[in-house]
């Protein structure tokens, strides 16, 4: 089963019989690791009834609060993620390269760093925020590295 058919998969058989997403986050030498498929931020904030509750991994834009929450964004959503932090992130290094990340910039519109974060997903419809991530894992991508180029013989 290639990844569109496993994803298909998944929200199908969530939207059936409303299990837990295909992904995981389990603790590992006191740290929460995620396992499963990145979920499209924009298909969250457009259906988020069919994902209240599950547990998600998403790729967006962390962005400095308006007078609320972080939140995480994409290009192309209409709307954005609130985020809550687990307790067990805090202290950590990951935590705290994200809030300076996030504040470095602010407030230039262009304030924010691309990050991963797996969390519990929850939809409360006429609640703001109504759209809440809890976090408790937090990756950031990989810096691209540049490859020497081979001398041709």
């Amino acid at each position: 089963m290639n990844f569109m058919d496993m994803r298909s998969f998944c929200l199908a058989t969530a939207s059936l019989i409303a299990i837990v997403g295909c992904s995981t986050v389990s603790r590992v030498d006191g740290k929460f690791v995620a396992e499963g498929f990145v979920v499209d931020l924009c298909s969250v904030v457009q259906e988020p009834a069919t994902y209240h509750g599950q547990v998600l991994i998403l790729q967006g834009k962390a962005v400095p609060p308006d007078h609320s929450q972080m939140l995480l964004t994409s290009d192309g959503c209409e709307e954005a993620i609130a985020l809550e932090f687990d307790e067990s992130l805090t202290a950590t290094a990951e935590k705290r390269q994200l809030d300076s990340d996030v504040w470095i910039a602010f407030p230039s519109p262009q304030a924010g760093t691309n990050v991963t974060l797996a969390g519990r997903f929850s939809y409360k419809k006429g609640s703001r925020p109504s759209r809440i991530l809890r976090v408790v894992s937090i990756s950031f991508p990989q810096a691209a590295t540049a490859v020497p180029r081979q001398e041709q013989p």
